[in-house]
């Protein structure tokens, strides 16, 4: 079984690679960049 691209490749140049995913990204440095995630929680965003 072969690795996943964001294992092989990190997660920021997956997305450099399909944007897309980037949208599916609740936390980005110990940050949420999610704001559906952080009002559900009641926590920081951080856009």
């Amino acid at each position: 079984m072969g690795f996943h691209p964001v294992e092989e490749k990190g997660w920021t140049d997956v997305c450099k690679e399909d944007p897309s995913l980037e949208s599916g990204l609740n936390m980005v440095d110990g940050k949420i960049v999610c704001e559906a995630v952080a009002k559900a929680f009641g926590l920081e965003y951080h856009s």
